[in-house]
């Protein structure tokens, strides 16, 4: 019987929050002043894909874990 009455639960969750996204989506047609506006709502910014720049911050971690092992370079 508790499953039954988790399961319900579980399908309003689910249908609530698609109903959510429903919403959402014909606001944002309803707001938009044209179908172009609309669409470049649901296009994700790209993402960037350049490689991170070496900040040190390894060279310092090395250092740390020496000074903590009470190693010290000559």
């Amino acid at each position: 019987m508790i499953y039954l009455i988790v399961l319900l639960i579980l399908l309003q969750v689910g249908r609530e929050y698609l109903y959510f996204k429903e919403r959402q989506e014909l606001l944002d047609r309803i707001m938009s002043r044209s179908f172009d506006e609309f669409k470049n709502l649901n296009v994700k910014p790209e993402e960037n894909h350049l490689e991170p720049e070496d900040d040190g911050t390894e060279e310092l971690e090395v250092a740390k874990e020496e000074i903590i092992n009470g190693k010290e370079e000559d």
